[in-house]
């Protein structure tokens, strides 16, 4: 998840100044994620996307709901978030917490939360449970200064009250950030989950595709490396330009019997789309017309994994499963029909400037003949001085294949600096260009992509 830390507790008092929730639970137009405390995960959000005036009360409606499962068969049923589906707000800031009824066996019981109750004030939280205040204190929260209640319940969790930012805990869910104030742990972008493709990383994809019955179907396996050269974000899609290596074997099964029909290859530079960069999918679940739809995000290392099911249970059976992990993108694709099956996996990468994970073939698996020249481009290649620390970077490729361009990439993708068709050696001045890390991007006129990392002192 993406993190935003606050610095200045006095940048927020500038900027923030009426931050504050005064001891309310919720806010009409929050959106509220919880997780485990530190995240990176958020696991549940509570977004309150309206409020009603209900004669001197308001009724807030929570979404996204959850799926719940019965029989191991997901989606069976859909109930609000763990505060429910609708919060109703009396004047004396008490909340009453509502669920839909659902046909199955579930704990729908109301909650109720006192926000303004003080130290040694108790009250029936929910059937058989009672919610005491056992302690108020100052902290600070978010980088701002607050006030903390801290409220025991008979069952043995507890909850805790901010009065800048209502609910802070109940029981494992902890409040780790605020999307509609850009503070804390933030559910990811689709562009957030593509960040490590950039000029110089190369990824390698694997899919196993079937039409036709169990019994007589055509299956295609397919191998596709991706060298990346380019990206650029718009606002309703995210190209990033690839030269392209594709290999796929087709194969007929009749029965007990299965031939190799042919195997075809392709060589070709075109763009990978990834529409609505921007688009933030929330942890839940939502049911339309017999589709169940389900996003659920999970810890992965220092970032998370996205996992997106829908599921089709009217007349036809099928099923989709998708899975994104932090900056390598579509990890997984599964769908599942009577009639077809589609799955596609990320096999490996190789990040810039960095090992590689996982399987990437080399180029002759994809029929794709190396030429000499193109062998000795790398070795050939030289940088100088490393670090820079005059301004002026120095670059030779006597006995390379020509040079078509080069670049100076910032760690974030961005190009910098580009010259096109330079001669074989020559300098590029660097002096303008903050101190840090850089990559230093080479095309030759054979296709040979080459990657340096340049230090700037």
């Amino acid at each position: 998840m993406k993190q935003i830390f606050l610095s200045c507790i006095l940048f927020w008092t500038l900027v923030f100044p009426t931050f504050s929730q005064d001891w309310n639970l919720v806010t009409a137009g929050g959106i509220y994620n919880f997780g485990a405390a530190g995240g990176p995960a958020v696991e549940s959000t509570i977004r309150v996307d309206a409020a009603l005036a209900v004669g001197a009360d308001s009724v807030f409606n929570i979404s996204p709901q959850r799926a719940i499962t019965i029989s191991a068969f997901p989606g069976a049923g859909i109930v609000g978030t763990f505060l429910g589906d609708t919060i109703m707000k009396r004047p004396d800031f008490t909340y009453v917490c509502k669920f839909k009824a659902v046909p199955f066996t579930f704990d729908t019981a109301t909650r109720v939360i006192r926000t303004k109750a003080e130290i040694g004030d108790s009250w029936l939280f929910k059937t058989g449970i009672t919610a005491t205040v056992v302690q108020k204190r100052a902290d600070v929260m978010f980088g701002m200064e607050d006030s903390i209640k801290v409220i025991s319940l008979s069952n043995g969790d507890s909850m805790r009250l901010s009065k800048r930012f209502g609910l802070m805990s109940l029981g494992a869910r902890n409040l780790i950030g605020l999307q509609d104030h850009a503070t804390g742990i933030q559910v990811p972008t689709m562009e957030d989950f593509y960040a490590d493709w950039i000029p110089g990383a190369v990824f390698e994809i694997y899919e196993s595709k079937r039409s036709g019955s169990n019994s007589v179907h055509t299956r295609y396996y397919t191998w596709t490396k991706y060298y990346v050269l380019g990206k650029t974000v718009t606002p309703d899609s995210l190209l990033i330009e690839v030269h392209k290596l594709v290999r796929q074997d087709r194969y007929q099964s009749f029965f007990n019997t299965t031939e190799l029909i042919d195997i075809t290859y392709q060589n070709t530079n075109s763009v990978h789309v990834v529409l609505n960069p921007h688009q933030v999918f929330f942890p839940g679940g939502i049911k339309i017309d017999g589709l169940f739809y389900a996003y659920e995000y999970a810890p992965l290392g220092s970032g998370v994994k996205l996992t997106h099911q829908t599921l089709l249970t009217m007349s036809a059976y099928s099923s989709l499963l998708e899975s994104y992990e932090s900056s390598v993108g579509e990890k997984r694709y599964y769908y599942d029909s009577d009639i077809s099956q589609i799955d596609r996996k990320l096999i490996g990468y190789q990040k810039l400037g960095q090992a590689q994970s996982g399987t990437v073939h080399p180029d002759s698996y994809f029929n794709v003949v190396t030429s000499t020249s193109q062998l000795f481009d790398s070795d050939q290649f030289s940088i100088s001085p490393n670090p820079v620390t005059d301004g002026v970077l120095n670059v030779s490729c006597i006995d390379c294949s020509p040079l078509k361009k080069v670049e100076i990439i910032a760690p974030s993708g961005q190009t910098l600096l580009a010259l096109n068709t330079p001669a074989a050696s020559f300098s590029i001045p660097v002096h303008t260009l903050p101190t840090g890390l850089y990559y230093l991007r080479a095309l030759t006129s054979a296709g040979r992509v080459i990657v340096r990392k340049v230090e700037i002192l």
